[in-house]
Order: structure tokens, then C-alpha cells, then sequence
């Protein structure tokens, strides 16, 4: 068995465009669209969206972040005075976004127009990773699609494989150079395991299994983006009507 020690924490988005974000981001986005009054400061306006929403300050803080990098809003820090124009919060990606939710929480799941409504939904969060790729904060979406192109597909243990190679080893060809351990691994040559080094509750470095955490927020919205789908063997791979639209991604890459 090839064991594998990770002695960095991995840091990833948290998030994906779950049900409950999309719920939360319309409502983020209709008070915004409603709100009459001056330019105020991000504090006022979490303090704001709590008091007329229910969203609380700390979902906000928590989004923000995340919806700024799929280019759903403007910045909300390091204005030139400070203060956000609330009614132009939100961006015109982030507004079609919002209009893609609003028009498929009315329609039945049945209903002829269900599957063009969810492929605009997925071309505007696929849009969100080209923004991403501009201000350059991909975290791993572009690392797992390239996993995918090279090797046909990939998993749990081969994704972790890249991050370590990636964040323990620094090596610039972080996605070719584990073509042997993949190859072992598919071919039942070699099982793989991973541990994480880490503190304790008491504050006791301990070492533990190292959790799938990356993978599935980085699986999540690449599935949510439409460029990736499951196979019965646990695997995912990006479907053949993807195949341009990522390797158009991954331009540069």
C-alpha cells in the first residue's frame, strides 16, 4: 500500500450552488434589487440583509466571497469610499443567474422547457469559472477538469493523489507525473491511502485520515456546472458535448 501524509492543512471553497445557496443568494439578490437608500458600508449591508431576510451576517460574510469570485457580484471591499451602491450589487451574470432560479422554482419538474432552462444554468455558472480563471482564483475546478482530459477520468484517491503532488511536493507537473501511481492504482497493483497531520481538539498533534472535503465541493459545482457527470464505476468524467467548452478552460492551463 502507498501511503500518503499530508502536513498542510487543504484549503477549498466550502460551498457549492446547493439548493440552500441558490435560496440564499435570491434572497441576497431581491433585497439588493428592492433597496431604497444611500450607499452603505459591507457591514451595514450584511447587518441589512440579515434584518430583511433572515440570511445572518456570517452566511453573508461566507458568500460573498464566493459568489464575488464566480462573478455573481461586485466588490465589496477596498472601494474607493467605502460604501456599496446596493442596487448595483449584483453583477449582470449574477442577475441572469438569478432569473434562471426564479423561472425554474416556477416551472413543474416535468415540464418540456425544464432541460433548456438547466442548460442556461449551467452555461452561467460555467461563465463563473471563466471569471474565476480571469482574477485567477480557481482553487482545484481547473486541476479536477484537467485530471479528467488527461487521464480520461477521475475520483476521490486520484484527485487526492494531485493535491498532494500539487501542495506537499511543489512540482510544477503536479498532474503528469502521477500517470504510474494512476495507472497501479486502476490496475489493482497498488491501493492508496491518505492521513492528514493535524492538531486536536486538546491541541495534540495527531495524525488522521485525511478527508474527501476538496474533492467533493470541487466535484459539486463542476457537476452543478454541467462538465462532469458520474459512471457506475465511481468515477467522474466530463461528457463528450463538454469537451470544447473545457479544453477551452483549460487554454493556458
Amino acid at each position: 500500500m502507498a501511503e500518503y501524509l499530508f502536513t498542510e492543512t487543504i484549503g477549498n471553497a466550502g460551498m457549492s450552488f446547493t439548493d440552500l445557496t441558490n435560496s440564499n443568494f435570491l434572497k441576497m439578490y431581491m433585497f439588493s434589487q428592492g433597496y431604497q437608500g444611500p450607499k452603505i458600508t459591507y457591514p451595514e449591508y450584511q447587518q441589512k440583509v440579515y434584518e430583511n431576510c433572515g440570511v445572518s451576517e456570517s452566511n453573508v460574510r461566507m458568500y460573498a466571497p464566493f459568489f464575488y469570485f464566480n462573478g455573481f457580484i461586485n466588490k465589496y471591499k477596498e472601494l474607493p469610499d467605502g460604501k456599496i451602491n446596493v442596487n448595483e450589487f449584483f453583477t449582470p451574470l449574477g442577475a441572469a443567474y438569478a432569473t434562471a432560479l426564479m423561472i425554474k422554482a416556477k416551472m413543474e419538474t416535468s415540464s418540456d422547457n425544464m432541460p433548456l432552462v438547466e442548460k442556461i444554468i449551467h452555461e452561467i455558472l460555467t461563465l463563473g469559472l471563466y471569471n474565476r480563471k480571469k482574477i485567477n482564483q480557481k482553487d482545484y475546478y481547473f486541476d479536477f477538469l484537467s485530471l479528467c482530459i488527461r487521464y480520461r477520468k477521475t475520483n476521490a484517491t486520484e484527485f487526492n493523489l494531485m493535491l498532494y503532488n500539487k501542495e506537499q511536493q511543489h512540482e510544477t507537473e503536479y498532474i503528469s507525473s502521477i500517470e504510474t501511481q494512476i495507472n497501479k492504482y486502476r490496475s489493482n497493483e497498488e491501493s492508496v491511502s491518505f492521513n492528514q497531520r493535524r492538531r486536536s481538539k486538546q491541541g495534540e498533534l495527531i495524525v488522521a485520515s485525511f478527508p474527501d472535503n476538496t474533492f467533493n465541493y470541487t466535484r459539486n459545482l463542476l457537476v452543478e456546472c454541467g462538465l462532469i457527470t458520474s459512471s457506475l464505476d465511481g468515477y467522474y468524467l466530463i461528457p463528450e458535448s463538454k469537451t470544447d467548452v473545457v479544453n477551452d478552460l483549460l487554454k493556458g492551463e
